[in-house]
């Protein structure tokens, strides 16, 4: 039996000998040969770019670009058979990076200037300085000629170039629609089709919407989402790609108010912000140039008692929670009043009513009643539905439409038991019109403290984010069944009846 020291000098002396034998199977051949390209530059897992970040490709996020494994086989003839040897991608020089837009511009920034690199790992660094879905990664790999004096023949491939598309930006979104009239925006029924693409990858994402540099919406009550199923929730996940929806290539609803947060008139750049758990926030593609627009016209010229004052002016308070430019009066004459119904998205009007005059057979009639009691003169004084229809029909394509009307006067909505809708279509308002409500009376209203009380609860609910329904539910059990019975039982909801105005409206 060998001594345990001379059977390990024995294994290690065999271990030399199959380095060395392995050494000149990979060396080039000590002679000259005659070398062919043989097998092109390829790599094993089809295309070879790949990016390292927790969140690739968002504004101003350094994103780390290399390649998997190369391979490239070479070969020569010698003693009546080919030899085939691999090739190298370790010099400076053997890959080179772009990212271009589809006009071939460049975009980002290079870290150090450096868009070349010598190994696969690590490899170069990019930072996107702008949002673009149109942008695609470039990727050069050439081998090196690694010939010995006196060879013949070329091991020189030629240089192997791969694309991948991509985006920056994060979430990307279109299609802004609801009540939008150019770039104006109002209510709650706002939406945009999204989708996230290549981002933090299995997270959980918060979603909020900003104007400029402001939040406009945050929070359940005002943003919403929607998955395949358009079951709503207020997060996006990523699936395991980065991806929302799932797959990346559709894209989903997300809904939001425009009354949470920023008044009437701001201005700004609309845009999705994602908030991935336990990571920095980043921003969907902008909309330029958006404005709010939600602006009330709350009248009460009803001056035979107070309660049209005072309910004007309680109403103007809860528009002006709404974030809505509230004009609030008791003084407008008939062709102020209609000259300045174009304007707004919100009418509120405390007023007499009447149905079916001579002078407007089959018409619904407001008397805007500014003078005092008895000064009612037909020509001076009477707004028939055709005419406030004519003034609606006005509205530039920079006005949005109605998002809710509240004309509280006797036979608004209906006389004599009977529902009549010419005062709600005269404002745009019809059974199936979308994010629009108009709230009326089929009979008689009068001027009462439980009147006020009433039209207070009504306002108080919506500005909590209640729907129109809701609202006059509430009004309805606070005032109690007498009240009911009275006026309140006769209200009429013309419209969808699940309308908001202060919340998000699915």
């Amino acid at each position: 039996m060998l001594p345990i020291l001379s059977i390990r000098k024995n294994w290690l002396s065999r271990l030399l000998a199959m380095a060395s034998l392995s050494l000149i199977v990979c060396q080039s051949p000590a002679i000259a040969v005659d070398w062919s390209t043989a097998l092109a530059i390829t790599c094993g897992t089809g295309n070879p770019i790949r990016t390292m970040t927790i969140s690739p490709f968002a504004v101003d996020n350094e994103v780390q670009i290399y390649s998997a494994a190369l391979t490239d086989q070479d070969r020569y003839y010698s003693n009546g058979k080919y030899t085939y040897v691999g090739d190298s991608f370790c010099a400076m020089g053997c890959y080179s990076w772009n990212v271009l837009h589809s006009d071939m511009t460049s975009s980002g920034i290079w870290k150090d200037g450096i868009s070349i690199g010598g190994s696969a790992w690590p490899s170069v660094y990019w930072t996107p300085t702008e949002v673009s879905n149109d942008l695609t990664i470039w990727f050069t790999a050439n081998d090196i000629a690694e010939m010995q004096p006196g060879d013949t023949g070329t091991r020189d491939d030629p240089a192997r170039t791969w694309t991948k598309a991509i985006r920056t930006g994060a979430m990307f979104i279109n299609n802004l629609s609801g009540n939008v009239a150019g770039s104006n925006i109002s209510g709650t029924g706002l939406s945009v089709m999204a989708n996230i693409d290549n981002m933090h990858y299995s997270v959980n994402n918060g979603v909020s919407v900003s104007l400029g540099t402001s939040d406009l919406a945050t929070g359940t009550s005002h943003v919403y989402a929607y998955d395949h199923a358009a079951t709503g929730y207020t997060t996006v996940a990523t699936d395991a790609n980065g991806d929302w929806p799932a797959g990346g290539t559709t894209q989903q609803k997300i809904c939001f108010d425009s009354t949470h947060l920023l008044s009437d008139g701001t201005t700004g750049t609309l845009r999705i912000k994602v908030a991935p758990s336990g990571s920095t926030e980043y921003y969907s593609i902008p909309i330029s140039d958006i404005t709010i627009y939600n602006k009330a016209y709350v009248l009460g010229n009803d001056l035979s008692t107070s309660v049209g004052a005072d309910a004007a002016s309680l109403v103007g308070v809860y528009a002006r929670d709404m974030k809505h430019n509230s004009n609030c009066t008791i003084s407008d004459y008939k062709s102020f009043i209609l000259s300045n119904i174009p304007t707004y998205t919100v009418f509120y009007m405390y007023s007499h009513g009447s149905w079916n005059l001579a002078e407007y057979p089959n018409e619904t009639v407001l008397w805007d009643c500014y003078g005092g009691p008895g000064d009612w003169n037909i020509t001076d004084h009477a707004i028939p539905s055709s005419l406030i229809a004519t003034a609606v029909g006005n509205k530039s394509s920079s006005q949005p439409a109605y998002n809710f009307v509240h004309i509280d006067s006797c036979y608004s909505a209906g006389y004599d038991g009977v529902q009549h809708t010419d005062m709600a279509s005269a404002f745009g308002i019809t059974s199936s019109s979308t994010n629009r409500a108009f709230l009326g009376f089929i009979g008689t209203s009068l001027d009462t403290l439980d009147n006020y009380n009433w039209v207070a609860e009504v306002w108080s609910s919506l500005q909590a984010g209640q729907t129109i329904n809701q609202a006059v539910n509430d009004a309805n059990t606070l005032i109690g069944s007498n009240y009911v019975v009275e006026k309140v039982g006769q209200a009429s909801i013309i419209g969808d009846p699940s309308t908001t105005l202060h919340k998000v409206y699915k």
